[in-house]
């Protein structure tokens, strides 16, 4: 499943187009390294023999009609970036790539994009919106924080090294449980029924 054919406007000038995987892929291969110039990521593909490669094109053609969303944001028609992500388990929605080019950076379209995704996947009935990004990757971390993730884990990575994992709660009870068991607060009343041992 993918999402509407709809282009909307993300800021004065800049729009986003839903597009097809095969698009898409054509414009991140082609643009990855400009947008990530200093990113280093190790090639698993290279070291995959040809039986693990038939192998893993067969587990992702189980999933090939899980929801994604491929969007391509533009300036005045010309492509500056990017977001896309997929369905992870049937609530949980993974954010996980954004890209924008550097002379369009510092404008605010991370954060005009964030809401947009949200809204989109909350009314797929995705529960929760998660993503991760290396530790020290502020420009990224900080938009997502205030625009209500929590840090919901660390990872290593060996394709991208120490990972924070962010997650955006859309149901409000699965928040209120994680602030609950991360200490931060205690269980809301209404919810206390619903703890077992």
């Amino acid at each position: 499943m993918s999402a509407p054919d709809i282009v909307f406007d993300l800021l004065p000038g800049y729009t986003v187009r839903p597009v097809d995987g095969p698009t898409f892929s054509a414009v991140f291969m082609s643009r990855r390294a400009e947008m990530f110039p200093e990113s280093i990521v190790f090639d698993l593909n290279a070291t995959l023999s040809e039986a693990d490669k038939e192998a893993r094109s067969r587990r992702a053609a189980h999933h090939a009609d899980d929801f994604r969303l491929r969007w391509l944001i533009e300036h005045h028609g010309t492509v500056i970036g990017w977001s896309w992500g997929y369905e992870t388990e049937p609530e949980l929605y993974y954010m996980c790539n954004t890209a924008i080019a550097k002379e369009h950076r510092g404008k605010g379209l991370y954060t005009a994009l964030l809401p947009h995704i949200l809204d989109h996947c909350k009314r797929e009935g995705f529960q929760a919106v998660f993503s991760r990004h290396n530790a020290t990757n502020n420009a990224v971390i900080v938009p997502k924080l205030k625009a209500g993730f929590l840090i919901t884990g660390m990872e290593l990575s060996d394709k991208h090294g120490t990972l924070v994992v962010l997650t955006k709660y859309l149901h409000e009870p699965r928040e209120a449980v994680t602030r609950y068991r991360s200490g931060e607060k205690s269980i809301p009343k209404n919810l206390e029924r619903h703890l077992h041992s």
